[in-house]
């Protein structure tokens, strides 16, 4: 949820949702579903672009997300395991640094300007 230039987050069954929110003397954050009910309550950030978490909240969240390409395969091929094929097929793909994924954006444009 997006608030002053910040981001805060909510309970995970209130993402993508339409929220309430409420400023309470320019230091706290009071966030609220359709029926009016606080979900989650923050400091206010002094600072604009960053994201303020409830660790408490939402280190379980953080700690079930896969971070790497093999986590996430292993993630998904335990859940799908006949979908091998799909998944080389998809991870052929995709560049595999984030420097190889920027030279195949660069020259995606490259290519697409010489036309």
């Amino acid at each position: 949820m997006s608030f002053g230039g910040s981001r805060y987050s909510v309970p995970h069954p209130y993402a993508g949702q339409q929220v309430w929110v409420r400023a309470s003397q320019g230091v706290r954050l009071a966030v609220y579903d359709q029926r009016g009910q606080c979900i989650a309550e923050h400091a206010l950030s002094g600072k604009k672009g960053v994201t303020v978490l409830v660790p408490a909240r939402d280190a379980g969240l953080r700690q079930q997300t896969p971070l790497t390409k093999v986590v996430l395969a292993e993630a998904f091929l335990a859940r799908f395991p006949d979908q091998r094929p799909f998944l080389d097929g998809l991870l052929a793909q995709v560049p595999a640094t984030p420097v190889q994924r920027g030279l195949a954006v660069s020259q995606g444009i490259l290519e697409g300007v010489g036309r």
